[in-house]
């Protein structure tokens, strides 16, 4: 086996276990349900601004998937019923 094959063969092997990685990552984040902020706002019966306020200050804890900002329905304080 030549020295580019080996080379190829070890960057293919790195790159699947960084995948596997991301894959899991996401599985974890996404276990249970995520909302967006507006729908957070929502269900707590508040503005959106008072959510944006509320995350920013970390009251409530939440994530990105990319460039979207996610919450999981199990970190919102006290739903509105």
């Amino acid at each position: 086996m030549s020295l580019e094959a080996t080379i190829a063969d070890a960057v293919r092997e790195v790159v699947r276990q960084e995948i596997r990685n991301f894959v899991d990552e996401v599985r974890k984040a996404t276990d249970e349900r995520a909302v967006t902020r507006e729908e957070a706002a929502k269900m707590l019966g508040v503005s959106l601004s008072a959510v944006k306020r509320m995350v920013t200050s970390g009251e409530i804890p939440s994530f990105m998937i990319g460039s979207y900002r996610r919450i999981r329905v199990s970190d919102l304080p006290n739903r509105k019923q």
